[in-house]
């Protein structure tokens, strides 16, 4: 179901002759429509039959560099396409060296379009689509106080917000996990008082619910990954750092299952770095980050406890901004061991 133009239509408009001729450079067995402007035919990667494959998938350069087969019916995204052909990081790079964008915002750009694009010929996302019908949840434009509100917890990024939902209550964050929608994580913003402050919209109970998960594995390059509680907060370590090295657990009560799935995705190697809320936030965050820090050092070699001085990421990043949320990560860093003898001495009044 297409719900709106995006920025990435934007994009393809202001620049449509430098894609087209990077994709015909990049896509083996392609050639431009004889019969329709600015569309390219291609063999289908999808089709199990090779020997009546040619030339029936088209990649349509006028609405989102939508694809579609049609002999087999397979309907994806640009994005999806180059992944299946080998050349997606490439394909963003050149992307981001066209348009001057973060990495950070570009990869938000791309989520906020395959959302926004969902197609109902495919099962997958029929299904998202029918979700979000029953729902009765919107994209995030058409209430403009949910859309300010939005924008006021993300520094004013749109590239982020262009990709939320919400109704009359709550903002809704769509969360993936392997390329798939399967939830979407309400935060009220018309408080009634008597309204829950978080609420879940679970499209697939069976996948872990973890915020910028996909992000984090797609982007994985500097050994290092930060543990947040809330999405916000991940957003702010992300947007600060300006790329994805932050996760959101989405909540403080599933530690074990979290650390099973970083297990399976990330080198034991890598510097894990706890950043959940301050002292001044939280009265018990000692035992929160020692409990969990404990946990993650089973597994991982070295694990800090980041030791904010106040508020939690999200708060910091609005009240003092990304550059100062930076430099206070890094430099609250405490190896776990050092931070465990630092609160032990602290309860003894030493």
């Amino acid at each position: 179901m297409r719900y709106k133009q995006t920025t990435f239509d934007n994009i393809l408009k202001n620049n449509k002759q430098s894609i087209i001729e990077y994709l015909l450079s990049h896509i083996d067995d392609s050639r431009l429509s004889p019969t329709k402007e600015d569309k390219i035919e291609l063999d289908c990667p999808y089709c199990a039959d090779s020997k009546h494959k040619r030339y029936k998938m088209m990649i349509n350069l006028d609405w989102s560099a939508r694809v579609k087969c049609y002999r087999c019916g397979k309907s994806v995204s640009i994005f999806a396409l180059a992944k299946k052909l080998g050349f997606y990081n490439d394909f963003i790079s050149f992307l981001q060296n066209l348009t001057a964008y973060r990495i950070l915002d570009l990869k938000n750009i791309i989520h906020a379009n395959e959302i926004n694009n969902i197609e109902e010929n495919n099962a997958n996302e029929n299904n998202i689509t029918k979700f979000i019908k029953e729902h009765d949840i919107f994209p995030i434009e058409k209430l403009q106080i949910a859309y300010k509100y939005a924008l006021s917890r993300v520094c004013g990024r749109k590239s982020e917000v262009e990709k939320y939902f919400a109704d009359e209550k709550y903002i809704y964050i769509p969360i993936t996990f392997d390329g798939q929608i399967i939830s979407f994580i309400g935060r009220i913003y018309n408080d009634d008082g008597h309204s829950l402050r978080y609420k879940t919209l679970t499209v697939d109970s069976s996948q872990p619910v973890i915020g910028f998960f996909d992000d984090v594995i797609e982007n994985y390059s500097i050994n290092e990954l930060f543990i947040a509680e809330g999405y916000f907060d991940a957003f702010a370590i992300n947007y600060s750092i300006g790329s994805y090295v932050a996760i959101a657990s989405m909540g403080k009560g599933k530690t074990d299952s979290l650390i099973s799935l970083i297990t399976n995705y990330f080198p034991i190697s890598t510097k894990i770095y706890l950043t959940l809320d301050s002292l001044e936030k939280d009265k018990n965050i000692y035992n929160n980050n020692i409990e969990f820090g404990k946990k993650l050092s089973k597994v991982f070699e070295s694990v800090y406890i980041v030791n904010l001085p106040e508020g939690d990421p999200a708060d910091i990043l609005t009240k003092y901004g990304p550059i100062y949320l930076k430099r206070c990560l890094y430099d609250n860093a405490i190896p776990l061991l050092k931070y465990t003898i630092k609160n032990k001495l602290f309860r003894r009044g030493c």
